[in-house]
């Protein structure tokens, strides 16, 4: 059985050790609400170091929705308010918490990412190229 995380003690090492967190810093953290008490407990810890969390949480789903709707030109570059936003940032964090972990395998299979795939001979021996699992990490 796996022990359970404690967030709290989580958070600290992740704006301690991980990042380093400053005061006055300012903090982007991306998730979705699937990582809540992960998330509240770094809201706690950045405010606790003296630096601004910025959370970022989005709705499950909302990602293979871009991609299901976005156009070339989202494809290809970035919104210039995020843009400014990373520039403008110390640093950030992503807790990955998806709420159905292969969603963006069709995505990664319209897109054709399989081709590009770095595999060794036992996963391309067993079709790894067109695997969920591994579309969806590529997305990711």
């Amino acid at each position: 059985m796996t022990p359970a995380i404690d967030p709290d003690r989580f958070a600290a090492l992740l704006c301690g050790y991980c990042l380093d967190v400053q005061p006055g810093q300012q903090v982007v953290v991306r998730s979705t609400p699937l990582a809540a008490p992960l998330l509240r407990a770094l809201h706690r810890e950045v405010l606790e170091r003296e630096a601004w969390p910025l959370m970022r949480v989005a709705l499950p789903g909302l990602e293979e929705s871009f991609y299901a709707a976005a156009r070339d030109r989202h494809l290809d570059g970035f919104a210039p308010a995020e843009l400014a936003e990373a520039e403008g940032t110390d640093c950030s964090l992503v807790v990955q918490a998806p709420e159905n972990t292969r969603a963006l395998a069709g995505v990664g299979r319209t897109l054709g990412l399989g081709r590009w795939l770095r595999l060794g001979k036992g996963e391309e021996a067993t079709g790894g190229r067109d695997k969920n699992s591994l579309l969806a990490d590529t997305m990711e």
